[in-house]
């Protein structure tokens, strides 16, 4: 179903409660290992959503960093930051300028940001992160999606790494919520809608920054 209607960022994101937060972090568990995997020490988020991901990746010791260029919702994802007992630095920037940090960061993340905007903003986005960070990665919404804010593209992972054929690609592939195994939904649904309703729905990409000749 797509929507008629482009939202606010900063109503889109009302207040987190502790049931929403854990249900986030359920859904992009895959995101959440790759990053944590790389053990990184420091990392940055760029559009900052409810801020979940940065919140989470705090309480786990890691120094984190969460930047938006809006004001509102950087003043929702402290709320929730403080309501989660998490311990993040919120800075306005904007993802299509210079970020104002030296070369700090070990990941530079996203989810759920790149789709909306044009091929080119999508590669500014990225080139703007990699000058900062030595790994970027991004979580974006695949064609099985549904336009829940309203101007989202909806792509493939082809046509993803079509748009980024410049950048040093290490990782891109769907991902979703794993199937149970023996479990209470696969004795109750049949196997054709346990299929749809852990389908991937999300694309993961993970590009590092060219060694320099």
């Amino acid at each position: 179903m797509i929507s008629k209607t482009i939202h606010r960022w900063e109503s889109f994101y009302p207040p987190l409660n502790l049931e929403q937060h854990l249900y986030n972090l359920s859904r992009h568990r895959y995101l959440i290992n790759r990053i944590f995997e790389m053990k990184p020490g420091r990392v940055l988020e760029v559009g900052a959503g409810s801020g979940s991901l940065s919140i989470f990746f705090s309480t786990l010791g890691l120094s984190a960093v969460c930047a938006d260029n809006n004001a509102d919702v950087l003043e929702t994802a402290k709320i929730n930051c403080r309501r989660l007992n998490g311990n993040v630095t919120f800075i306005l920037a904007d993802g299509f300028s210079e970020l104002p940090f030296d070369d700090e960061f070990d990941v530079s993340f996203s989810q759920g940001v790149a789709e909306h905007f044009t091929d080119e903003q999508i590669r500014l986005f990225i080139n703007n992160q990699l000058k900062i960070s030595k790994k970027v990665m991004l979580s974006v919404p695949n064609s099985s999606y549904c336009q829940s804010f309203g101007d989202e593209r909806l792509l493939t992972v082809t046509q993803w790494t079509d748009i980024l054929v410049t950048f040093n690609i290490k990782e891109i592939k769907n991902y979703g919520v794993e199937i149970p195994g023996r479990s209470f939904l696969r004795h109750k649904l049949s196997r054709l809608k346990i299929a749809d309703i852990f389908r991937p729905h999300h694309i993961y990409i993970e590009i590092e920054r060219k060694s320099a000749k």
